[in-house]
């Protein structure tokens, strides 16, 4: 990895800006997003919510393998102290049999290799053992390289001999064993790699699988919305997806006189809070399923009917609230 050297000029100016700042802004914009604070949670030394996709983890192991090729030709204490850090947060994350994969691990534990076409698992896992082999290489220490053995023996012995069905849709994982063979001489890291290749494409019913996985992404991703109640408060479809036309609905139906409707409201309103919104008269929404939650104005979708929502919300949330003082001294109204 350092046998080659770059001299002053164009890629040279370029590697020393990547070195001795933009490394060091990606680990800001990683902390920033919740992909490092996600192993914290897997590993039980932060509580909160997962952030991002099912594939955020193999942001962090992509900047990892960066850093450790930066590394070798630019060694930089600050750098080395951040590859510890997150090193060491990574052998605490992972499982004792050798998986991890915070998606699953925080929102679906004791879930394992589901939708693999889809949902980048086994991906995830490859851009780890890549990380491991990188490391290794420029530090010539074998304490990352040791989770990412243990990571691909879980594979090996969790899909060796298994059918097409069982094979990764976004390749990556076979190419980081493939690293792995070289670097250590194990055959059975050849062997599942071989087996990935050969049997990709080779399922019957290929493309009902593909759907059939998606609709159950689809699904998980919209448990994990409806759990993370800031992400996910309402829809607007003439006020019977909101919390306004839940709470109308359940007293027309029930009586019900549900005193969390109070707490409900508050944490409901305080979910779509500053962070979330713009200078604009909308509601930064998030495109594919009109659900609170996406920070950025530039992706952000703008529609009449989440701001609709937002002041449906707010009078019915006002409304509870005077009913819950009301309450103290005075029939249920």
């Amino acid at each position: 990895m350092n046998r080659a050297k770059t001299l002053p000029g164009y890629w040279y100016d370029r590697l020393a800006v990547n070195a001795e700042a933009a490394i060091f802004h990606q680990w800001e914009q990683l902390e920033a997003s919740g992909s490092i604070e996600n192993f914290r949670i897997a590993a039980g030394k932060a509580e909160g919510f997962r952030e991002g996709w099912f594939f955020a983890d193999s942001d962090a192991y992509k900047w990892l393998d960066a850093a450790a090729r930066v590394h070798a030709t630019r060694p930089s204490p600050r750098l080395a102290a951040l590859m510890d850090e997150f090193i060491a947060l990574i052998d605490r994350a992972q499982k004792p049999d050798g998986y991890i994969y915070t998606y699953n691990q925080v929102h679906f534990p004791g879930t394992r290799w589901t939708n693999l076409q889809v949902e980048h698992e086994l991906y995830c896992h490859g851009h780890l053992i890549e990380a491991g082999v990188s490391h290794h290489e420029a530090t010539g220490r074998s304490d990352l390289l040791e989770i990412a053995l243990q990571a691909a023996d879980r594979i090996v012995a969790d899909f060796r001999g298994k059918g097409p069905q069982h094979t990764p849709g976004h390749q990556e994982i076979e190419i980081a064993l493939l690293r792995l063979y070289r670097l250590t001489g194990q055959a059975d890291y050849l062997d599942m790699a071989s087996q990935f290749i050969e049997q990709r494409g080779r399922q019957r019913g290929f493309g009902l699988a593909i759907l059939r996985q998606n609709s159950s992404a689809e699904q998980r991703k919209e448990t994990v919305r409806k759990r993370r109640q800031e992400g996910t408060c309402c829809r607007y479809y003439s006020g019977r997806g909101c919390f306004s036309g839940q709470s109308q609905n359940r007293r027309a139906a029930t009586g019900n006189r549900d005193d969390n409707e109070y707490q409900e409201g508050n944490a409901l309103q305080e979910s779509r809070g500053t962070p979330k919104h713009d200078l604009s008269p909308n509601v930064n929404t998030r495109p594919r399923h009109n659900g609170f939650g996406l920070r950025k104005r530039t992706r952000a979708q703008k529609e009449i009917c989440l701001p609709l929502a937002a002041a449906s919300i707010t009078v019915t949330i006002l409304h509870i609230q005077a009913r819950s003082l009301l309450r103290r001294n005075a029939p249920y109204p």
